[in-house]
């Protein structure tokens, strides 16, 4: 089949784009000709439809650098986009795939490209990476707690609670781009089934009203060659991932705090709490933390994750089955991880790691310490990880789950053209 392959980025940013490429990688193993769309990047990787992507696009540290021209022209693309509709049809029309599949299309590709794939009617997938397709902010996390205020269609509390990077504008273009899908209704028109990677995202999908038979649930794909364990067990903490409060970055502070003999490595791209990060840090004189927002994957934070004591995820979002979690346990490390989310499907507590409730830090301060006096636990959790992660990445399994979706996808667009029966 033609695949045509639909994310936000053509470079590894996050778990999305990971999740992304490790599909794509998967995909044409199988034989299958895969079409890339996304956004223009200085940092995509090479292909030969880059000419097609989206070019119009900016992260937040771009942001500074644009003119005004420029700014006012990424706001408005990121509510609806022209360019990404555009540039998608001259994609379809030269590429003539056979199926769809979607990742992440916001801030940048906008619903604005399901009316394309419609206007087609291409069999599409979506594969469910955070919540932006209900919430403005992506998180369903709002000032420290768990969030369902725009439940109902009520997305101006994106705005008034600055959900989207803690940004006014952001949070502006993401709550118009919310109303102009609902009103429009260009998500549920343009997706024939939805890809989850845990049952709680399902049961929470399907609570906000969207259709149980529209939702399948498929593990994450990830290939273990190049994720081979040490069971070497260190002395000091891993945290990694991105530097915002719903990843529980400050849950972890204080835990490092009350243990000052041990210590944390936290390695984190920038995001909107590395000021506060760093001043915590400062003002409580904490010697026994490391951070690097630099080191964000390859090799060098391979070794440090698997020669560590063990890997803590204290998030207080409820994610999907985040990579963190993933390659972590395929390292062979222990994880201490908050009972929210995806996490609970991974982690068997104090049989492969262990889990806290969301924000107790105390709890999560004693574990680590716990670990440190008892290597011996940590190494038989982190062994119990990697055995339990090799039983769920299942490279074959996931192809096999995957054609399934696609072949209802497929049979789905067949019924609305009046091809396939009665």
């Amino acid at each position: 089949m033609k695949i045509l392959l639909i994310n936000q980025n053509y470079q590894l940013r996050g778990g999305a784009d990971r999740y992304y490429f490790e599909t794509k990688k998967i995909l044409e193993a199988n034989g299958h000709q895969i079409i890339p769309f996304a956004v223009t990047h200085k940092n995509n990787f090479q292909s030969e439809y880059s000419s097609y992507f989206s070019r119009i696009s900016g992260t937040g540290k771009e942001l500074p650098y644009m003119t005004v021209a420029q700014k006012m022209r990424l706001f408005i693309n990121s509510i609806y986009s022209f360019e990404a509709a555009n540039q998608l049809d001259k994609l379809i029309k030269k590429s003539n795939p056979d199926i769809v599949h979607i990742h992440n299309v916001l801030p940048h590709l906008t619903p604005s490209i399901f009316p394309v794939l419609k206007r087609y009617n291409l069999p599409t997938v979506q594969s469910l990476h955070d919540w932006r397709i209900i919430c403005g902010g992506a998180y369903l996390y709002t000032k420290g707690n768990i969030c369902e205020r725009c439940k109902g269609g009520k997305y101006y509390n994106c705005l008034l609670n600055i959900c989207d990077h803690q940004s006014f504008f952001a949070s502006l273009a993401a709550m118009l781009s919310k109303y102009v899908d609902k009103i429009f209704n260009l998500w549920q028109i343009g997706v024939d089934f939805y890809a989850v990677p845990d049952k709680y995202m399902l049961e929470r999908l399907v609570n906000w009203g969207f259709s149980r038979e529209n939702i399948y649930t498929i593990t994450n794909p990830l290939s273990l060659e190049s994720l081979v364990p040490t069971y070497q067990i260190g002395s000091y903490v891993i945290w990694y991932g991105r530097l915002i409060k719903a990843k529980g970055v400050l849950t972890l502070l204080q835990a490092a705090k009350a243990i000052p003999d041990i210590r944390f490595e936290l390695y984190g791209s920038s995001g909107p709490e590395e000021n506060q990060v760093r001043k915590y840090i400062d003002e409580n004189n904490l010697k026994n933390i490391y951070l690097d927002t630099k080191l964000r994957w390859g090799d060098e934070l391979k070794s440090r994750i698997s020669n560590a004591l063990c890997v803590v995820e204290p998030s207080e979002w409820p994610h999907p089955s985040q990579y963190v979690l993933w390659e972590s346990q395929a390292l062979g490390k222990a994880i201490i991880a908050t009972n929210i989310g995806g996490s609970p499907d991974l982690i068997n507590d104090e049989i492969n790691g262990s889990l806290i409730d969301v924000g107790d830090w105390q709890s999560l301060a004693r574990k680590i310490h716990f670990l440190n006096n008892n290597r011996g636990v940590a190494d038989r959790w982190g062994r119990a990880a990697r055995k339990s992660i090799e039983l769920l990445s299942d490279q074959d399994g996931f192809y096999d789950r995957l054609m399934e979706i696609y072949l209802s996808a497929i049979e789905q667009s067949r019924f609305r053209s009046g091809i396939g029966g009665a």
